[in-house]
């Protein structure tokens, strides 16, 4: 979270990427009414990098069929090194936080604390 003109506190955005409506609805959940964190974008990949532009958010939740980074989200990691995606993959359940690195790292499951880390962190 950042601080506006003195102290009033700014959440950090996130935009959520190709997830299922459960999974959607669920980090709605999560971050409502949270002051740290809120929704500013639900788009589909092709529109990841505008959207990441255009709210200055700080983390992508992109819905994954399985935990290796798709080709099409490189080119958005790249262009927004700054931000941390998040892979969520719904079978199972499990997250992964990817970087624009050589190897991913399994980050746990997804809950409001698992957010506020990775923004915190990011």
């Amino acid at each position: 979270m950042h601080l506006r003109g003195g102290s009033r506190p700014v959440p950090a955005g996130i935009v959520l990427c190709d997830l299922s409506t459960m999974t959607a609805d669920l980090i709605g959940r999560i971050t409502s009414g949270r002051p740290d964190m809120r929704v500013v974008a639900d788009v589909r990949l092709r529109d990841a990098g505008r959207a990441l532009s255009r709210t200055g958010a700080r983390l992508l939740l992109v819905g994954l069929p399985d935990e290796r980074v798709p080709r099409s989200l490189m080119p958005v990691m790249a262009n927004h090194p700054d931000v941390t995606v998040l892979g969520l993959v719904a079978e199972g359940g499990r997250t992964y936080r990817h970087e624009l690195r050589t190897h991913t790292v399994a980050a746990g499951e997804l809950s409001a604390e698992l957010l506020a880390g990775l923004l915190d962190a990011g």
